[in-house]
């Protein structure tokens, strides 16, 4: 079958020229929903399912007071979100669905420091004085310090 239409140069940058507006238009367009996409999922990450997570956590698992019971709350989590989501997702998901839901986890994002009441020490503010005193006495410590 022979066409009659001409290959010419001028031809072919025409259509070239064309294809590659009409592509860009595809691309842009493409581009801005993955940007739409993107923050959507974003959103319902961080709005929607780590605060649920996070709810669940709270009410399957005690607070954990010490730093033990903090390992062992985060491996109750992990296990828990493998155990539910495990067949649905990948594990660099998990990972990352943990790392956002520890990022509003109260219980978790205060670290690994556990202050009690006996781990301060009541503060002697007259030692400074006793220790000067001692050093340069007591008459020389007023001294020094009335100049």
């Amino acid at each position: 079958m022979e066409y009659n239409w001409s290959n010419t140069e001028e031809n072919q940058e025409h259509y070239l020229r064309t294809m590659v507006v009409e592509h860009y238009s595809e691309y842009a367009e493409q581009a801005f929903t993955e940007r739409h996409f993107s923050h959507l999922k974003k959103k319902t990450m961080m709005t929607y399912l780590a605060p649920t997570l996070v709810d669940l956590f709270h009410l399957l698992f005690p607070l954990p007071i010490t730093e033990q019971e903090q390992y062992e709350y985060k491996e109750q989590r992990t296990n828990l979100v493998r155990e539910l989501l495990g067949k649905k997702t990948t594990g660099g998901r998990i990972r990352l669905l943990l790392k956002k839901a520890d990022t509003i986890d109260d219980w978790t994002n205060e670290g690994h420091s556990f202050p009690r009441a006996e781990d301060v020490a009541v503060r002697n503010m007259n030692s400074e004085i006793e220790l000067f005193s001692d050093i340069f006495g007591l008459d020389q410590l007023v001294n020094w310090a009335s100049q």
